[in-house]
């Protein structure tokens, strides 16, 4: 008679909804959220290790050279060498406030780099599903090419940063619905997508 209730109890619905209450649930946001952080705090290690070797070598030595005298004559420089401004500007008043060690001048690729890592986590969560999210975060954070230019003083590290910041605003903003409400929907999301496409030109 125990062994029929018991039975009886564990088919029940109820016994289904305090099973699916205890189970841990593989679909919820922190258990896909959550390696994000691990494989970011990978990145960090990979991309401060050593910071300062080698010793800086050509094209970062004329980074240096190019933001180590007055505002004008670095905008004029640039415009003789065709580069975007906002790197430059940036290390400009970066050289105003530190000494320009090596470790000082890989600093913002260094950080972009290891914001690259939640960033392509980010795009690929517009595309599939948080497993392969991962996956891609994790190839970014391991990825030799990527860690090669998260130790270069120079542009590219910033401008693939919000290359990669404009495609997944812009996804984002046409996952909220954008196609269906016009050019003016989901301002928001909208104003996002713009600004780091402007912060892709002036970048880059």
């Amino acid at each position: 008679m125990i062994v029929a209730e018991q039975t009886a109890l564990a088919n029940s619905p109820a016994a289904d909804t305090v099973s699916e209450a205890v189970r841990p649930s593989l679909s919820s946001p922190w258990y896909h959220v959550r390696p994000i952080f691990l494989i970011t705090l990978l990145a960090t290690i990979l991309r401060f290790a050593l910071l300062s070797q080698p010793v800086l070598w050509g094209d970062e030595a004329l980074v240096y050279l190019r933001v180590a005298f007055s505002y004008r004559d670095m905008l004029d420089t640039l415009l003789h060498d065709s580069f975007a401004p906002l790197h430059y500007e940036l290390y400009w008043c970066i050289a105003r406030a530190f000494h320009m060690t090596p470790i000082v001048m890989r600093l913002v690729p260094a950080i972009s780099g290891i914001l690259m890592v939640p960033a392509i986590y980010w795009l690929a969560r517009q595309l599939c599903n948080p497993w392969a999210a991962n996956c891609a975060a994790l190839f970014t954070a391991c990825s030799a090419f990527v860690l090669g230019y998260s130790r270069d003083a120079k542009m590219y590290m910033d401008f693939w940063l919000f290359c990669t910041l404009s495609v997944a605003c812009l996804l984002w903003w046409l996952r909220s619905g954008g196609e269906s409400r016009g050019w003016r929907g989901s301002p928001a999301r909208w104003r996002w997508w713009g600004w780091t496409h402007w912060a892709c030109l002036s970048w880059g």
